[in-house]
């Protein structure tokens, strides 16, 4: 993965998290996913770039 040297970019795809799984531009930014080996990804994008990703709830209150 190609990203940002000497920023919490190696902290993320590398450290603790498990590692990055995608990183590619998107937007102003990059688009990364990180996840523990076997886990479902997190997509980290840029703030404001519409993604096109929802979540929904029946109960916000459960």
């Amino acid at each position: 993965m190609n990203g940002p040297e000497g920023s919490g970019y190696q902290v993320i795809t590398e450290g603790s998290v498990g590692g990055g799984r995608r990183d590619v531009p998107f937007g102003d930014g990059r688009w990364i996913e990180v996840a523990p080996p076997g886990a479902t990804t997190l997509a980290l994008v840029p703030e404001g770039v519409p993604t096109g990703i929802r979540l929904t709830t029946r109960d916000a209150d459960a």
